[in-house]
């Protein structure tokens, strides 16, 4: 692929993902790359069906994959407390029997199956498909924006990126950015250079936070909960997590 060809991108269009959205808007680099954006379903389907050259691929998407490339040294990830991937209820974690699974996210519902499974199995929790219409259990998987909604109508909040980092003293990766393709290296350094001078200016994120309500807590939360940088502690996580599903990554880390 020419250095000068212009590089369809797609990211999640959560809030977790808005510095990835808005790095690639600048001015100076916005002729190399065209983001658009869509749910971890979408943005593997993208990706599956060449729609786009790089895509912020939900980790989950990986099971299916076959060998992709890694693009980007950042990532959507969180080293503890994430906020925004939660079982919420109205009883005690000993209490609960039955948790549906969120239906936006096969990633975030693979590390509850897989936390039920490696490190829960004696609390007999049964974990329930989110596809049966008005049904009732003890917890709801909530994901992404309309977690920060469910804070308010539940009387417990149980954080998987927290529960995650307990149990395995790891951090955990959501998405990362691959591609099918090589990519060429000039594009990559860009691609990071891109991300990391937005990050790096606090200006940036305060310019998103002015869009939204202030009692969201959105600057805690990029500031806290949300991690960007694959390092090498997200990276042995991510193939410790395959090996608990018994697979292998298709992908070089």
């Amino acid at each position: 692929m020419e250095s000068n060809h212009t590089y369809r991108l797609i990211s999640v269009e959560y809030l977790n993902a808005l510095p990835f959205i808005h790095a690639f808007k600048n001015p100076s680099i916005i002729n190399r790359f065209n983001i658009q954006t869509g749910t971890p379903k979408e943005c593997a389907e993208a990706l599956s069906n060449d729609d786009v050259d790089i895509a912020l691929l939900p980790v989950g998407a990986l099971q299916e994959s076959s060998k992709l490339n890694l693009v980007s040294e950042y990532c959507i990830g969180c080293d503890g407390e994430v906020r925004t991937v939660c079982i919420f209820s109205n009883l005690e974690f000993d209490k609960i029997k039955t948790i549906n699974e969120d239906p936006n996210s096969r990633t975030s519902n693979l590390l509850l199956q897989t936390l039920n499974k490696h490190f829960w199995a004696s609390n007999g929790i049964r974990i329930l498909s989110p596809n049966i219409p008005n049904q009732t259990a003890d917890g709801y998987l909530i994901i992404g924006d309309q977690a920060f909604e469910a804070e308010n109508k539940f009387r417990f909040k149980y954080d998987l990126g927290e529960i995650w980092k307990q149990q395995t003293g790891y951090p955990f990766t959501f998405a990362i950015w691959v591609s099918k393709s090589e990519i060429p290296k000039e594009i990559i350094k860009t691609f990071n250079q891109s991300i990391k001078d937005f990050l790096s200016d606090e200006n940036n994120l305060e310019k998103i936070l002015s869009e939204y309500p202030a009692n969201l807590g959105l600057k805690e939360y990029y500031s806290k909960n949300i991690s960007y940088e694959f390092d090498q502690k997200k990276r042995e996580s991510l193939q410790y997590f395959f090996e608990l599903l018994g697979q292998t990554l298709p992908i070089n880390i």
